[in-house]
């Protein structure tokens, strides 16, 4: 069958059909690796994130939503994917291929399978990402809510690699680097 490997504070919606196989991503990140389209399933396999929607056309890709964006990176095979507002055909990713969706429109991301798939070995890659976009992809992973105070972040970008099993190491480092003061509340 197919499988999903949800990030922490991932949360989906299964809209299983008799036509199709379609998972709603309501937010965070998760790897799907769906069972092909073959004489035993005739379904296709959609993800749906907003107005995008990808469909598996081999096996393994990952989706991430952040900040009002989301990343489509495909892993294996390929992936076929359509934003309701634009335009044309679906726009197909090979293996290693990666798009970000943005305000309604796709763009070309640098994004690896490896850099897709680091959550999974605990890593958090924090690749030219807001102050802001990176305090919500912190506090996926920590125990204590993060947040950042309207306006610290300033558009200032960050670009690191942490353990996603020392999150409150991380925001601290991230503090550090940019002079914000870290408060841990009751």
């Amino acid at each position: 069958g197919s499988e999903v490997l949800l990030d922490h504070r991932t949360a989906i919606k299964v809209a299983y059909s008799g036509s199709e196989r379609r998972l709603v991503l309501l937010r965070g990140q998760a790897h799907f690796a769906p069972t092909a389209v073959g004489p035993n399933e005739a379904r296709p396999f959609l993800v749906q994130v907003g107005d995008t929607s990808v469909q598996a056309l081999g096996t393994r890709f990952n989706v991430n939503t952040l900040g009002g964006m989301t990343d489509i990176t495909a892993i294996e095979h390929q992936i076929a994917i359509k934003v309701d507002s634009a335009k044309g055909t679906p726009r197909i990713l090979n293996p290693g291929e990666a798009v970000r969706v943005r305000d309604g429109t796709l763009e070309e991301h640098g994004s690896s399978s490896a850099l897709a798939s680091a959550w999974q070995q605990s890593r958090i890659i924090v690749d030219r990402l807001t102050l802001e976009q990176a305090a919500e992809l912190l506090a996926r992973y920590s125990y204590q809510p993060v947040t950042l105070m309207p306006g610290a972040g300033g558009g200032r970008q960050v670009s690191a690699v942490f353990d996603a099993r020392r999150s409150e190491q991380a925001v601290d480092a991230v503090a550090a680097e940019y002079g914000l003061r870290v408060r841990t509340l009751p």
